[in-house]
């Protein structure tokens, strides 16, 4: 089938909301990156991805895609509170969640451990601070992944340093998964 990836917010169009913004860190940026790193590691590996246009609505996005019961549906975001010391990677899946998006989400939260960035778990909407999130009321196996805390120096350094394994682990994972459905 394919692998739908998206980056959480977006810089440009009439509709921009650029996320979390802490220091030199803009949310928009980093999803952005990240989404084009696993895409390339995907394709390589000969996988079908469609990403999300940098100036789309996630409205839009979804209207565009139509996900099928099918698709490894994956939106990426970086968490911020205000708490420095919050930290970690952690994965909702929807409410109704399958034991294939429990498992996939568990390993994406595992593989941020290879660049040292805490588990924090697999969660749901419900234990989100939204309580709704969009992109988990999509057919397929739908995936948000909170990948560290720009707020937290140490694990954006983390990130940072790492980024290019992470972003392979990732699309590993994605992969594995989209077989699942092919």
């Amino acid at each position: 089938m394919a692998v739908f990836l998206s980056a959480g917010h977006t810089l440009s169009g009439p509709n921009h909301d650029p996320g979390a913004v802490r220091g030199d860190y803009i949310e928009a940026n980093l999803t952005a990156e990240l989404r084009d790193l696993i895409a390339e590691h995907l394709t390589e590996k000969g996988v079908r991805v469609i990403t999300d246009r940098d100036a789309e609505t996630l409205a839009q996005y979804i209207a565009r895609i139509k996900p099928g019961s099918g698709s490894v549906v994956c939106d990426l975001h970086f968490n911020a509170v205000t708490d420095p010391q919050a930290n970690g990677t952690e994965c909702f899946v929807p409410d109704r969640s399958t034991g294939a998006e429990r498992e996939a989400a568990a390993e994406l939260c595992a593989a941020g451990q290879v660049i040292s960035l805490r588990n924090r778990g697999v969660k749901t909407p419900s234990q989100s601070r939204r309580g709704r999130l969009a992109i988990l009321d999509e057919q397929g196996l739908n995936l948000l992944l909170e990948v560290a805390f720009l707020s937290n120096a140490d694990d954006m350094k983390k990130y940072q340093e790492g980024k290019e394994c992470y972003a392979k682990m990732v699309a590993a994972i994605l992969k594995r998964y989209d077989d699942m459905f092919t």
